[in-house]
């Protein structure tokens, strides 16, 4: 499953996704509904789950390179 996310919101009953979003007809989506405020607790952790994932020993690796 791809984990790459849309912007759109709710009219009428359906999801209307932002112009020029490259989804083709009858592609399946998954819609995880977050705050209407931009800032809220709820978009936020919604954007912060759709980060890649940092594996401890990166961080390590890191820490070990700037030292």
């Amino acid at each position: 499953m791809t984990q790459t996310a849309y912007h759109g919101v709710m009219r009428g009953g359906v999801v209307l996704l932002d112009p020029g979003t490259p989804l083709t007809e009858g592609t399946e989506v998954l819609v995880t509904p977050v705050s209407a405020a931009r800032g809220s607790p709820a978009a936020i952790l919604a954007g912060l789950e759709k980060l890649p994932k940092v594996l401890p020993e990166w961080v390590e690796e890191l820490e070990h390179l700037i030292a």
